[in-house]
């Protein structure tokens, strides 16, 4: 795949992928070799579609397919064993990146007139 994005997570990367089945990958530092692969392409569970943006904040991986403005997340404990994406947020289609604030709270920039915008999950607003 063509990589979009790494993140170090103690002894692993985890490697965005724009191109492949699989869209997220974690190799392991102490044996350098692949530890497993997250995320397939589509629209099943556990899958998503490409372009990703991927950002850590306190024990979330949280995720932006941007192709359908969907904001999604995984624990970072959930790596090392059967991983689960939630799906958290259908952000608005002018969304184009975002940044994490709280486990709740996000700014997303992206097409608006003012340019960014302040989403938060359990009540959807936007910055004035």
């Amino acid at each position: 795949g063509d990589i979009m994005q790494v993140i170090k997570i103690d002894s692993l990367l985890l490697i965005n992928d724009y191109y492949g089945d699989s869209l997220l990958t974690v190799f392991n530092l102490n044996n350098n070799k692949i530890e497993r692969r997250l995320l397939g392409q589509g629209d099943g569970p556990n899958e998503l579609l490409s372009p990703l943006e991927v950002l850590l904040l306190n024990n979330n991986l949280w995720i932006l397919s941007r192709p359908i403005h969907l904001l999604n997340h995984l624990s970072t404990q959930s790596i090392h064993k059967s991983p689960k994406l939630v799906r958290d947020l259908q952000a608005k289609t002018e969304a184009d990146c975002f940044v994490p604030l709280t486990d709740t709270q996000f700014v997303l920039s992206g097409f608006w007139k003012k340019r960014y915008a302040w989403m938060n999950l359990q009540k959807s607003d936007e910055l004035k």
